[in-house]
């Protein structure tokens, strides 16, 4: 996930991290140097955390990718989440069949929110769920108090599981 501005040929995008929220789940593992409100300087690399994923098939770690791709929550500066999100969805990526001319053949205009029909009312659902999403997470985080935890951790402990000890 690096900060750069895929419309406008990969271009640094520098700025202060005004929001920054990791996915999480199973198959996801993210390896970041930032946390919300670092600022993203012009005089280094514009990286902002490798997302490394798998699964048991090809199919299901992109299908896990597409997932966190969609959790990932950053503002204040580009990324390239959404030419991300983008090439996942293809038909040369999910086949296989694609090249190292895959970005100019694919996405000529570099146009990768128009890349899918309905493009607009995607995202106009997307921005609702969001929205919706961020309402239900502050009203659960103040109903528990000021500590919040990730949702597999809730999730877990409704279920009376408890975490694994790494320390073997």
């Amino acid at each position: 996930i690096y900060a750069e501005d895929p419309h406008q040929d990969f271009m640094p995008s520098t700025g202060k991290l005004v929001e920054y929220r990791e996915p999480t789940g199973p198959g996801i593992r993210i390896d970041a140097g930032v946390v919300e409100g670092a600022e993203i300087p012009i005089y280094y690399d514009p990286i902002i955390a490798k997302m490394i994923v798998w699964g048991r098939t090809r199919e299901e770690a992109i299908e896990r990718t597409v997932r966190a791709l969609t959790e990932y929550r950053i503002s204040g500066v580009s990324t390239t989440i959404v030419f991300a999100w983008a090439v996942m969805r293809t038909k040369e990526f999910l086949s296989g069949d694609y090249s190292t001319s895959y970005v100019d053949t694919v996405f000529p205009d570099r146009n990768f929110i128009g890349h899918e029909k309905n493009a607009e009312n995607k995202a106009a659902i997307a921005a609702v769920i969001y929205d919706y999403i961020n309402r239900q997470k502050i009203t659960m985080n103040l109903s528990q108090g000021t500590e919040q935890k990730s949702g597999w951790v809730q999730y877990y402990r409704s279920q009376g599981v408890k975490k694994p000890d790494r320390a073997r």
